[in-house]
C-alpha cells in the first residue's frame, strides 16, 4: 500500500496556555481548529483506532497534534502507545513541555515516536515567560532535561528533541544565546518560524519585517553556531533582501489539499488546518477513509491547487501563502473571525 498521505491529529480542542502570538490568545477563536459539532474536548480511544486503522498504514508522516497542547489530552498517551505497530516512517508531536512530567516522558519515550517538538522561544526566562503567559521557564527546562535522562536511561535517541522558536523583535537578539541552551538540552534540531500576526492580537510590530537587517545579523550569527555545534536547521528563515529591489507575489501553491488530513477531537476531518471558514469534508464517526477522499469540497481544493489557485477560505487565512520572506504577502494580517 502507497504511504500517500501526511496525517495531522489534535486528540484535544485545549491548550493550557495563552502564547501572545497564538490564535488561542483571540476570544473568537474556539479551541478547537475546525470543531462543528460539541465534544467533551478529548478524542475517545474508540475513535482514534477507527481513525488510525484506516490512515496509519497510508501514512508517510503523523503529526499527534496540530494546533492544540497534546498532554492536555486524557487520551493522548494511549493513542500515542496504539501508533508504533503501523510503522509510519516519521511520527512527531509538538507542545509546550509544561505538562511533561517524568511519568509521561517515560510513556512518551517507550512508544517510541521519531520526534518531539518543544515550542521554546527564548533562552531568557523573562522573555519566555512574556511570550507564553502561564509558562514557567524553569519548570519546561527542568521537564526536557527530565525526558533527556530518560532516554539515556532507556538507551535510545529517540524521540529526538526538536526546539520550535516563533521568531519576534523581542527575541531575535536572544539567537545566539538560544542555540546554546539548545546544545545544552542535547537539542538535535532547530526550527524557526517569523510570527504569523493574526488579526486582533497586536503583534504587527513584532514582526521583524520592520527590523530586516538586525534579523539577518542574528540569523547568521545563530546558524553559524548552529553548523559549529553539529545541531541540525530543520526550518531557517532565510535572508531578507535589503536592496529595496521589489519582489511580486509568489504564484499560490498548495500541497496541503493534495496529500494531508487533518482530523480534530471529534472526527471531522479538513484537508488544511487553516482550512475555517468551510464546513469539514468528512467525520470519521460515520464515515470511512475513502468515503472522505471523494469528497466534493476536497476534489474541489485539489483541482483548484492544481492550478495554482486557493479557495477564499484559503486565501483569507493561510499561514503559509508563501515561503519567501521578500515576497509581499509573507506577513500579511491573517484573519481567523
Amino acid at each position: 500500500m502507497p504511504r500517500d498521505l501526511r496525517v495531522f491529529i489534535d486528540t484535544t480542542d485545549r491548550c493550557n496556555l495563552r502564547c501572545i502570538m497564538c490564535a488561542f490568545a483571540l476570544e473568537e477563536f474556539s479551541g478547537n481548529w475546525n470543531a462543528r459539532e460539541q465534544s467533551d474536548g478529548d478524542m475517545p480511544l474508540w475513535l482514534f483506532e477507527k481513525i488510525a486503522a484506516q490512515t496509519l498504514p497510508r501514512a508517510s508522516y503523523l503529526a499527534l497534534s496540530c494546533g492544540t497542547e497534546p498532554l492536555m489530552s486524557r487520551t493522548f498517551l494511549d493513542c500515542l502507545e496504539r501508533v508504533a505497530p503501523y510503522g509510519v516512517p516519521q511520527v512527531e508531536f509538538p507542545t509546550n513541555a509544561t505538562l511533561l512530567t517524568q511519568a509521561k516522558a517515560e510513556r512518551v519515550v517507550k512508544a517510541r515516536p521519531h520526534v518531539i517538538m518543544v515550542s521554546l522561544d527564548s533562552p531568557d526566562p523573562a522573555t519566555f515567560e512574556a511570550i507564553r503567559p502561564g509558562a514557567r521557564f524553569d519548570k519546561v527546562i527542568a521537564n526536557v532535561r527530565g525526558l533527556q535522562e530518560i532516554k539515556r536511561r532507556l538507551g535510545t535517541p529517540n524521540p529526538e528533541l526538536r526546539l520550535n522558536l516563533t521568531l519576534m523583535r523581542r527575541n531575535v537578539e536572544q539567537l545566539e544565546d538560544y542555540i546554546e541552551l539548545a546544545r545544552n538540552l542535547g537539542a538535535a534540531r532547530i526550527d524557526i518560524r517569523h510570527v504569523n500576526p493574526f488579526d486582533g492580537l497586536g503583534m504587527e510590530r513584532e514582526s521583524l519585517v520592520h527590523f530586516k537587517a538586525l534579523a539577518n545579523q542574528h540569523l547568521e550569527r545563530a546558524r553559524r553556531r548552529c553548523l559549529e555545534y553539529g545541531i541540525a536547521i530543520a526550518r531557517w528563515p532565510e535572508p531578507f533582501d535589503l536592496s529595496g529591489a521589489a519582489h511580486p507575489t509568489a504564484p499560490l501553491a498548495c500541497q496541503s489539499v493534495m496529500d494531508s488530513l487533518y482530523i480534530n477531537p471529534a472526527g471531522q476531518v479538513v484537508p488544511c488546518a487553516w482550512w475555517l471558514h468551510e464546513p469539514p469534508i468528512g467525520d470519521f464517526k460515520s464515515q470511512d477513509l475513502d468515503q472522505i477522499l471523494s469528497a466534493p469540497a476536497l476534489l474541489e481544493a485539489r483541482a483548484l491547487a492544481a492550478r495554482g489557485e486557493l479557495k477564499p477560505c484559503c486565501a483569507q487565512t493561510c499561514a503559509v501563502r508563501s515561503a519567501n520572506v521578500n515576497d509581499p504577502a509573507f506577513f500579511d494580517s491573517l484573519q481567523i473571525g
